[in-house]
């Protein structure tokens, strides 16, 4: 059985739907971050032409600022002039609002800082954020920020505010107890770079005692300085009059009405199916479509000591390839069932998935039905 489902055509031919996948069509972004990389890497290839210009002068300025090699150590909380710009990225990003550096730790990845943070993601609107600001601070709670997709937002009208701004903006008294720790990351969003492991946590209102201890558990391990390389191109992006910055713009348009496509047919898609419900989505990688499944089904599933969600995914694996999260890994509500499926790829690779989960859910609601 196993020999068959690795070499099932259909797991073959939608290979490029991964967890963390990327549109295609961002290839040519990517190729900034890595010839920045391989010239840092390579330094040889600073001097040469095979190189654009930009690419040349931001790998020197990394050489300089990390003492002319990648073979380096670095502080176990990243590099002092990396959280710099860190400090610089949100300053800028909030309009203002202070960022201190040594609130900032380097971090590898967001799978580093959900280890330490147990975070989640929110695309909220700023009402929702002041009514959960104000809830924290009524219960004395920590709030911990994932904000991994604000470069993602999709939604007409739709704009990233984080959760500091929200919080500078509220003043006394929430602004200064209300204890917050946010993260972001190179893994996600337009470049998803995860491959490279560079992320940021920054503190809000911590106390220096529980900072002591945040170091402490994120120095268990040696940061990649590639990874923080990764990490200061991502927040610091081209400008208007650098060479590559008018390509850069376009590819950026593109990846958007990809997105805002297939967003828009997912939804339309699965909104008509009998047994499934979707919400329309402001940003993020995922959509989140409810389950409503058989009593047949979930007994099925409980018979095979299976989750009913989960159960419904490992059918829709075999029969199609497909291959998406059941909610029931994500801690959504017990009770309910719902499958994460990613939105980041191709036109055609998301038609043809909406094609394959459309066939399969109306076989499967009429097989337990």
């Amino acid at each position: 059985m196993s020999q068959h489902r690795l070499v099932n055509p259909l797991v073959r031919n939608i290979r490029a739907l991964k967890r963390v996948a990327l549109v295609r069509q961002a290839v040519r972004i990517e190729e900034e971050i890595k010839q920045v990389i391989a010239s840092c890497i390579y330094p040889e290839l600073i001097d040469s032409d095979k190189m654009p210009l930009d690419v040349r002068k931001r790998a020197k300025t990394l050489l300089e600022c990390i003492g002319g090699s990648v073979g380096c150590y670095s502080d176990t909380i990243g590099i002092p002039i990396m959280r710099d710009s860190v400090s610089d990225f949100l300053t800028r990003r909030d309009e203002g609002v202070p960022s201190a550096s040594g609130k900032i730790f380097i971090t590898h990845g967001s799978d580093h800082g959900f280890g330490v943070c147990n975070l989640g993601c929110h695309v909220q609107s700023r009402e929702s954020m002041e009514e959960i600001i104000r809830f924290v601070y009524e219960e004395k709670l920590l709030l911990f920020a994932n904000e991994d997709h604000q470069d993602i937002l999709i939604g007409e009208g739709c704009m990233f505010i984080s959760y500091k701004k929200v919080l500078a903006e509220m003043g006394s008294p929430f602004s200064d107890a209300v204890e917050l720790a946010s993260i972001h990351s190179a893994s996600k969003g337009f470049m998803g770079e995860g491959g490279l492991h560079g992320g940021y946590l920054e503190l809000v209102n911590f106390d220096p005692s529980v900072q002591i201890e945040f170091d402490r558990l994120i120095s268990l391990l040696v940061l990649p300085i590639i990874g923080q390389l990764a990490l200061e191109v991502m927040l610091n992006p081209l400008q208007p009059g650098e060479p590559s910055y008018e390509h850069y713009q376009e590819e950026i348009q593109h990846i958007r009405e990809t997105l805002v496509h297939n967003v828009t047919r997912a939804f339309e898609v699965l909104d008509s199916l009998p047994g499934i419900s979707c919400e329309p989505i402001n940003g993020g990688a995922s959509m989140f479509p409810r389950l409503h499944l058989p009593h047949t089904a979930i007994h099925q599933a409980k018979e095979e000591e299976q989750l009913p969600d989960f159960f419904y995914c490992s059918r829709l694996l075999e029969q199609t390839g497909l291959c998406v999260c059941p909610g029931s890994d994500l801690g959504l509500p017990e009770g309910t069932y719902h499958i994460r499926l990613c939105i980041m790829t191709s036109v055609d690779t998301m038609e043809e998935v909406l094609r394959r989960l459309g066939k399969f859910h109306k076989q499967f609601m009429k097989d337990f039905s």
